[in-house]
């Protein structure tokens, strides 16, 4: 009888803690946030794995990974006209260096707006699945737990 509830309770138990594993948590860090499941750190990649199935969350995700590789982009061409500019003023080349290290200043500049908006969508995105998983598990989880009487004796009834 010990070994029944014993067992029932570790059932019950690892139910409830799976069901809450599944939570994305977000801390904001300045303009940006950080997401964590479990206390492990996830990346834009690891959050599409973790979101699949929510359709709505995949598409804000979709468009924050997207906005992303834009900044990656619009970063590499500023970096480029500031690195080469910088290189050929260090390297004593008559090059005029006014207008293209004004370009890699703005090219670079740009990509801090866009980078924070990535991660914004990124937001929505696991607060529309965490929402999502709050209901389903509101509505589909409840189990109950009571205490039955029968010919054959006294025990715990668990229904999911």
């Amino acid at each position: 009888m010990l070994i029944r509830l014993t067992l029932m309770l570790f059932f019950l138990l690892n139910i409830v803690l799976y069901s809450s594993a599944q939570k994305i948590d977000a801390e904001k860090i300045g303009l940006m946030y950080r997401f964590s499941q479990d206390g492990a750190r996830l990346k834009m990649g690891d959050l599409s794995n973790k979101i699949a199935g929510n359709l709505v969350a995949e598409k804000l995700m979709r468009a924050a990974k997207r906005r992303k590789a834009i900044g990656i982009v619009v970063t590499v061409i500023g970096g480029t006209f500031t690195g080469l500019t910088l290189s050929a003023a260090v390297s004593s080349i008559y090059f005029p260096i006014d207008i293209p290290i004004m370009f890699g200043v703005i090219f670079t500049g740009i990509t801090l707006p866009v980078f924070v908006r990535a991660n914004r969508k990124a937001f929505q995105a696991i607060q529309v699945h965490n929402h999502a998983l709050k209901h389903q598990t509101k509505s589909s989880f409840k189990p109950q737990i009571e205490f039955a009487a029968s010919s054959n004796g006294l025990g715990f009834v668990v229904r999911f």
